[in-house]
């Protein structure tokens, strides 16, 4: 988190507890509250910077932000989206001699995933009060459910596209 994104919040923050003390007239002492939304927002802070440091190379994280990735298969990748928005583009993937596996995981965020026409793939959605709509599969709520492509053969190489869903969005496309 930048330091004009952490004075943003304060701010947002000192807002929103100056509207509720005033027209809710509810005794809210604004020292002690902006105390603790500061406190809280130095935990966010710290913990973004460890979780930043703690990604592998191959990792793709989007946080607080919008970005747009284009996948080729280098191996095991996942992307992750926490409290942000991001395209996910796989329509260029071309398959090796493994199986290859991508792993999407979505909080409190959205993903837009372009699904490759040409190669066969297996998608697997674990949700827990998400979504996933578009072309692929149409799932919501609870569970685990997956789907395949017209193309698809287990008995063959394939792509496995592993979504993770949590209070978030994936539209396929």
């Amino acid at each position: 988190m930048t330091f004009i994104t952490f004075i943003a919040l304060l701010l947002i923050a000192a807002g929103i507890g100056y509207i509720i003390k005033h027209i809710f007239r509810v005794d809210l002492p604004m020292p002690r509250y902006l105390t603790g939304v500061f406190i809280v927002l130095v935990g966010v802070h710290f913990l973004i910077i460890q979780l930043e440091e703690d990604k592998e190379d191959e990792s793709k994280w989007v946080w607080f932000t919008h970005s747009n990735f284009a996948h080729h298969i280098t191996g095991e990748n996942e992307y992750s989206v926490v409290f942000g928005e991001s395209t996910i583009d796989l329509s260029e993937t071309q398959l090796a001699d493994s199986l290859p596996k991508v792993t999407i995981s979505v909080v409190f965020g959205h993903a837009e995933v372009y699904l490759p026409d040409s190669i066969p793939y297996r998608i697997i959605n674990n949700i827990a009060f998400g979504s996933t709509n578009g072309n692929g599969p149409n799932n919501s709520g609870l569970g685990d459910f997956s789907s395949e492509s017209d193309n698809f053969n287990p008995n063959r190489n394939h792509l496995t596209i592993e979504a993770d869903v949590a209070f978030g969005g994936l539209t396929w496309r």
